[in-house]
């Protein structure tokens, strides 16, 4: 219990920074039902964490298409950024492809792109690397439309305990502010 209530604290302060440093107000999701009794929200870090080895939030930013979901994956070492916006509106899924790499240009190449259309989970995924000679591979079969783009950029983890440059918390807020200022702002 003591990891997920230095969990909860360490978004809390990373969701402080953020707002600090964007003016606006950043702030954890907490869902009334599921979320709204701190004992049952930690005993779900818990069980996720014994279960899958993965630690998450999702962060409330005004700036984002939508909540951000932070996750950290203790067994592989990764962290990473998503957050899904909606696409644009009367195009052909070509276009809305292409609409979304003409904003991602400057983007990490290690972006992951998923094109999601109504009624399924998970759809099309590319590389942003890949996608910039080849966006036609995001195009979903049989003439579906894309309602929405998963946005998801992989980050390292520190593996070591306090502030240091290789420290768990200093490479949640590295991770979080790289896809702050790489995704999120260009978008």
């Amino acid at each position: 219990m003591q990891v997920a209530e230095s969990w909860e604290k360490l978004i809390r302060q990373l969701c402080l920074r953020l707002s600090g440093r964007t003016g606006t107000g950043v702030a954890p999701v907490l869902r009334r039902r599921r979320d709204g009794d701190a004992s049952v929200r930690r005993l779900q870090t818990v069980t996720s964490l014994v279960e899958t080895g993965r630690m998450s939030a999702e962060i409330r930013m005004p700036t984002a298409g939508g909540p951000v979901l932070l996750e950290a994956d203790l067994r592989t070492g990764q962290i990473e950024t998503t957050v899904e916006i909606p696409a644009a509106d009367r195009a052909r899924a070509l276009t809305r492809v292409q609409w979304l790499l003409r904003q991602l240009h400057e983007a990490p190449p290690e972006l992951r792109i998923e094109a999601l259309t109504p009624g399924h989970k998970t759809g099309p995924c590319e590389l942003l690397a890949n996608l910039t000679s080849e966006p036609g591979i995001l195009v979903p079969g049989g003439g579906k439309q894309i309602t929405t783009f998963r946005l998801t950029l992989p980050s390292g983890m520190g593996t070591k305990r306090g502030t240091e440059e290789t420290g768990f918390v200093r490479s949640i807020d590295n991770a979080m502010d790289r896809f702050h200022q790489d995704v999120l702002q260009v978008l």
